[in-house]
């Protein structure tokens, strides 16, 4: 599950770096229009983070996560094979509608299944682990995509393609989140309250 919300992670921060990167140096955007661009991307991950924590009470976290690395898989592949100068409705705005899914619907269900994985007294832990996996996808994703950019541009003389061959990384990294996500199998955590037979800490 930690590896799964790790590449997804990845493949995120990878999606929103270079959205930007093709905004500004591509499409020659403006600041203002490139923060306009992410608009759609604001309004719906504000919406996701409540449809994943009314999703998580109905269905399995295994589910849940697995709609977070689809979502990241296929906004992957829209932006990857959007035409340079194509305008922002065909792709690249259904790409930010379904990417706004992705990052709060792994964290909500990777919160969920490694709290019911420990004890009481490990879930603070187990919830740092989580936002550490988080922090670590993110920057670590942006280090081999902006390796395998520089390898790929020609020295600066394929931009386009440098970028591109990011963004089909991202795709890779969704694709094996995806594959774990659907590998694993996590038992439904059936139990009321907390377990009976956890020790009480000493006085």
């Amino acid at each position: 599950m930690l590896l799964s919300a790790f590449f997804t992670f990845m493949s995120t921060g990878i999606l929103l770096y270079y959205i930007t990167r093709w905004h500004i140096e591509i499409r020659h955007f403006s600041n203002f229009l490139n923060a306009a661009g992410f608009v759609t991307f604001t309004v719906m991950a504000t919406i996701a983070c409540g449809a994943s924590a009314f999703s998580i009470r109905y269905l399995p976290a295994q589910f849940v996560m697995a709609i977070g690395t689809v979502a990241a898989l296929v906004a992957g592949i829209l932006l990857a094979t959007v035409p340079a100068h194509q305008t922002y409705w065909p792709q690249e705005f259904p790409a930010l509608f379904i990417l706004g899914f992705s990052p709060d619907f792994i964290f909500t269900a990777a919160q969920i299944i490694t709290s019911n994985s420990v004890k009481r007294r490990l879930q603070g832990v187990a919830g740092s682990l989580v936002g550490t996996v988080q922090l670590y996808g993110l920057s670590t994703g942006l280090g081999f995509a902006g390796t395998i950019e520089r390898y790929t541009n020609k020295n600066g003389g394929d931009p386009i393609g440098g970028i591109r061959h990011a963004l089909w990384f991202s795709v890779a990294l969704a694709g094996v989140a995806t594959l774990v996500c659907v590998i694993i199998r996590i038992p439904k955590d059936e139990r009321e309250g907390w377990d009976e037979d956890e020790e009480q800490p000493h006085a």
